[in-house]
């Protein structure tokens, strides 16, 4: 019996001929006639293993058995092999067994959407944030600049102080005002970085917006850095910094 697993399954050797197994025969024409029926391969093997013809010997049937004897063309009768099932019958399983269901192809947008949520995007995401976004494309003034962190308001206010004292001072040391200015300058500049040019160009961008039916992959690439998803909102946070918030109920 070992050396008959050398052959496909349904088959034995008899008196150095290749003839029908009667009992895996049948089995090969059940796992046909039901997948063809409909069954799936883990119904298959849960039927399968229920019956007391193994694929092999102390193994259990598997899907990657029940896949083999479907792919077998040698069943039909092929190159000689004596025949167990029709040629429809194997045309018809192997139809069902090559078609791929092709997923949803995604746009653009949805994988730019994809990269820019914490997460990956829930279901809701999409929607919400097309919602977010044509809110600013009907009020664009809402895009505003950020606050100054209050850390760096202390920072900028202590520098001015400390300009304003030495400017007040006569004679006054232009090499110590000259460095406060530019320390002020420097600490103004970095407190707003480029915020208020984001916020100058993400007004102008969603002003010659149109209202959107679906996300616009450039709208999205260029106006947003990240999606965050919670509980009962979502928030994108627009490339000036600003932080707009949705809640997914609405």
């Amino acid at each position: 019996m070992a050396s008959n697993r050398k052959l496909p399954f349904g088959y034995r050797m008899e008196f150095g001929e290749i003839v029908i197994h009667p009992l895996e025969a049948v089995t090969v024409q059940n796992i046909f006639q039901q997948y063809i029926s409909g069954e799936s391969y883990k119904s298959l093997v849960d039927r399968l293993r229920e019956q007391d013809v193994p694929y092999d010997q102390g193994k259990l049937w598997n899907k990657n058995m029940v896949a083999r004897i479907l792919a077998d063309r040698r069943y039909t009768g092929d190159n000689g092999w004596p025949v167990i099932i029709s040629v429809e019958q194997y045309d018809r399983a192997n139809e069902k067994r090559t078609a791929k269901v092709t997923p949803p192809k995604r746009t653009e947008a949805q994988k730019i959407l994809r990269r820019l949520c914490n997460s990956g995007p829930a279901a809701d995401a999409e929607g919400t944030v097309l919602r977010l976004l044509n809110s600013l494309i009907t009020a664009p003034e809402q895009i505003c600049m950020p606050q100054i962190p209050v850390q760096d308001e202390a920072q900028i206010s202590g520098i001015s102080q400390a300009l304003k004292n030495a400017l007040e001072q006569q004679p006054v040391d232009e090499d110590t005002a000259k460095r406060l200015a530019l320390e002020l300058a420097a600490a103004r500049y970095a407190g707003i970085g480029d915020q208020e040019y984001e916020t100058v160009r993400l007004r102008q961008l969603f002003r010659q917006h149109i209202p959107m039916q679906e996300l616009d992959a450039s709208l999205l690439r260029s106006a947003v850095s990240a999606v965050w998803m919670r509980r009962s909102s979502i928030s994108i946070h627009l490339k000036n910094g600003q932080i707009i918030e949705r809640s997914r109920a609405s």
